[in-house]
Formats: structure tokens, sequence, C-alpha cells
């Protein structure tokens, strides 16, 4: 009995635990941060080329181009010498476990023009600079997924 009396009052504790929150630790802004708001924080957002406009097709590029791929490359990933050297013996799949950076950055780009559509009507701007960042992301949410379709 007194066993189930200290398993309840554990139970009951650790469950009044995960119910209390804090209500404000979102709303905090980490400091040298800044929470976009304006249409400026947006435009700034869409033109950041290491994030948004960056696509590492490395290996595409060495399928469809006439890239040179030096011998210490070929020797030391398998996956550059088979599409250098266009085997088709060579399991891709199971080759190319360490290639998703393409992907990491797309899906980036994406959440970041999403992020642009969601709240780029609450700004004060005019509602031709709010259609121009609109269709910008829009372009950019558009082209990151041709890339993530076709790579």
């Amino acid at each position: 009995m007194k066993k189930d009396i200290i398993k309840i009052a554990l139970f009951g504790l650790t469950l009044s635990g995960t119910l209390v929150s804090c209500s404000d630790y979102l709303d905090n802004v980490p400091k040298g941060q800044k929470i976009p708001t304006s249409l400026s924080d947006f435009t700034t957002l869409l033109a950041d080329e290491y994030t948004n406009h960056r696509e590492d097709i490395t290996q595409a590029s060495v399928l469809l181009n006439d890239r040179y791929v030096t011998i210490s490359y070929q020797s030391y990933y398998p996956l550059w010498k088979a599409n250098y050297f266009w085997d088709t013996s060579i399991d891709r799949i199971k080759e190319n476990n360490s290639d998703e950076t393409t992907y990491y950055n797309g899906y980036a780009a994406v959440s970041t023009a999403n992020l642009i559509l969601e709240n780029v009507d609450a700004t004060t701007a005019t509602d031709s600079e709010k259609a121009i960042a609109k269709a910008q992301a829009k372009f950019l949410r558009a082209s990151r997924y041709l890339t993530l379709v076709n790579y």
C-alpha cells in the first residue's frame, strides 16, 4: 500500500511538472537576434545568397558538364568516380550517403519563402511592395522545389 502511494505521488509530481510551462519563453528574442517584421527585413531574407540562393549540386555538375575531377577526388569519393566515368555498375544510392547539402539548403530556402509569404501582409508597406516581395518569395520557393524534385 505504501509503495502504491509513493508511485501515485511520483506520477502526480511528474504529471504536474510536465503541465507547467514557461509561457513567455518563446517570446524572448536572443541577444543579437532579430525577428523580421518590416518589409526591409523580409527583402533582406530574400537576398541572402549564402542560404537561399545556394545550390550545392556538385554531383549533377559532374554528370552534366565537362567538369574536371582530380585523381584524388576519384579515389577518395567513390561517387565522384562513378559519376565522372559514368560507371553504371556502382550502386549510387549506397554511395550517396553524405551528399544531403542540397536538400538542407533547398528546404531552408523553402522555409524562408514560407515565412515571408505568411508574414509580409502584416508589414506597413504599400500593396505593390508587398506584391513584389510575395512574387519573389514564390519564385524562390518554386525554384528550390524544382531543384529538389530533379536532384
